[in-house]
């Protein structure tokens, strides 16, 4: 997943959430990663709301990215 958001030719801001607890040591070594690309500006990090651990259970974490602004 790292590979695939860092691979990026553009500089890109990228988001990591994760569901719950369980999850967030597998969050944050997939922030921490992401941090070492060059075309990664910045992570930032959020935690969805329980309705969308509700929906694709609690271990569930996952990444966007989008245009760096600039």
């Amino acid at each position: 997943m790292a590979a695939e958001i860092g691979g990026h030719r553009e500089r890109v801001a990228v988001a990591v959430g994760h569901a719950s607890r369980r999850v967030e040591p597998g969050a944050d070594e997939l922030a921490a990663s992401l941090l070492g690309f060059p075309s990664v500006v910045g992570v930032e990090r959020y935690r969805p709301a329980p309705s969308v651990g509700a929906h694709t259970g609690p271990r569930a974490f996952g990444v966007f990215c989008y245009p760096a602004p600039g």
